[in-house]
């Protein structure tokens, strides 16, 4: 029996996971054409368009209040270019800290989704061929993709903030389904070490297709989030 051979089908795992992870963010790091705002200067010419065809008598006026409130316009934004650099700058080290600790929850959340899955795909595997080396995998997936989850779940409460409800109905959801899959891998990690070699494996497939479901679920709520609810539409 060949004895690195359950590790190079592991070695295999991870780099095509790692391959997956990467051009998923590649994929999402360009902004959709659609999403872009119009330009100011569009706006502008809209308005010096509209406005050519009034009466020669009322354009004086017309040009002093337009100028009125450009400048008012202006001194606004101004007001809030400050306001926000006030309110970035009031922020403390710990918040600064915990803000960017969570711009790296949508990367990390392709761990457990990727890895719970394989370990799926790998128990099917052992089913159908009886190999036991698919067994090892099984083990070595569940063990990363649960220690995935630990770090994907504090980092999705950096990102949206330490409160148990959200403005968003939507929102709330992905968060809690999200800190159940983190704690339901934790729960099959018990179950797959207390599965002996030549015992039932009923109860840790029932409870791996759970986990499996759980994270591919929130999973799909966190993609219609940022790309919106009609991103799947046929």
């Amino acid at each position: 029996m060949i004895m690195d051979s359950p590790f190079r089908l592991i070695f295999v795992a991870l780099v095509g996971g790692l391959f997956l992870i990467l051009t998923t963010l590649q994929a999402n790091a360009h902004p959709k054409s659609h999403d872009l705002e119009p330009e100011p200067a569009q706006m502008e010419n809209t308005t010096d368009d509209h406005t050519e065809g009034d009466a020669h008598d009322e354009g004086e006026h017309e040009d002093g209040a337009h100028d009125e409130s450009g400048a008012t316009t202006a001194g606004a934004d101004t007001a809030g270019g400050h306001h926000g650099a006030a309110s970035n700058e009031s922020k403390t080290l710990s918040e600064r800290l915990i803000s960017w600790l969570g711009s790296f929850h949508p990367a990390a959340v392709h761990i457990p989704i990727g890895l719970l899955l394989a370990a799926l795909i790998g128990e099917v595997m052992l089913i159908t061929t009886g190999q036991p080396v698919y067994a090892s995998i099984v083990r070595y997936c569940i063990w990363i993709g649960t220690l995935g989850a630990l770090l994907a779940a504090p980092l999705g409460w950096f990102n949206a903030g330490f409160q148990l409800t959200d403005t968003e109905e939507f929102v709330t959801t992905h968060r809690w389904v999200g800190t159940s899959a983190a704690v339901w891998s934790v729960l099959l990690v018990f179950i797959l070490n207390a599965t002996k070699e030549n015992s039932s494996r009923t109860l840790l497939r029932v409870a791996l297709l759970i986990s499996v479901g759980l994270v591919a679920f929130n999973g799909l709520l966190g993609g219609l989030m940022i790309h919106g609810a009609d991103a799947h539409a046929f």
